[in-house]
């Protein structure tokens, strides 16, 4: 009997030149959702400006009052892309009141991502929001961000997921169970201190996988 073949991810993908993570606040702490098929329609948007500007998503969440992104887009549109995603959002939301206040803060936060370690920190800190902020009690409750993506939940197709599961595994289902592991320990106190240290002083991979493989073979989160 034949044995079944297994998606095989990138060995140790690079993290791309252009990849950055982007925040946009709302103005004046004002509620970006008010109605239910609000979120819905800026996936629709963001959808549509990925394809105009051939850029990719490796990690999003949609909260209350900001937005976060884990981008992969040349640099020099980098801007154009946020603006048109910002302005879209806002006709949409002012064609359903009366309002024509701005509707985000000015400037959209932006930083390069250049390694291994502030990548993964990044997708922890953006999966995990909707726990640290009270929206959900585990992060798979959480319909708008793109953790189920890294679940396999193909209804998250627009997202790329192959760098942030590269980086665990080249198997794609050991990723996945590896990922799942290291987003519970985010929840932990310590490791979330860790994390942040991570992301301020970058290690090299090779440094992080060590200590990931080390924490997993203690805990054998699969086994």
């Amino acid at each position: 009997m034949p044995t079944p073949r297994h998606h095989r991810l990138p060995k140790v993908p690079a993290i791309p030149s252009d990849c950055f993570y982007v925040k946009l606040c709302s103005n004046h702490r004002d509620p970006l959702f008010p109605a239910a098929t609000d979120r819905g329609a800026l996936n629709e948007i963001m959808i549509d400006e990925l394809l105009r500007f051939d850029a990719q998503l490796h990690a999003y969440c949609w909260l209350t009052h900001h937005l976060h992104a884990l981008l992969e887009v040349d640099a020099g549109v980098l801007s154009r892309f946020i603006r048109r995603i910002a302005t879209r959002y806002s006709q949409h939301r002012h064609s359903l009141s009366q309002t024509r206040e701005h509707l985000f803060e000015r400037p959209y936060q932006a930083r390069r991502v250049t390694t291994a370690d502030d990548f993964l920190a990044l997708l922890r800190f953006i999966h995990l929001s909707p726990v640290q902020t009270m929206l959900a009690v585990d992060a798979a409750d959480y319909p708008w961000s793109s953790h189920r993506a890294y679940l396999n939940d193909d209804c998250y197709s627009w997202v790329t997921t192959e760098i942030g599961l590269g980086l665990f595994a080249n198997d794609v289902d050991c990723a996945r169970a590896t990922y799942r592991h290291f987003i519970a320990l985010g929840l932990s106190a310590d490791v979330g201190r860790s994390s942040r240290s991570d992301a301020a002083c970058p290690q090299s991979h090779d440094r992080f996988a060590a200590r990931l493989h080390s924490l997993l073979s203690r805990t054998k989160p699969w086994r």
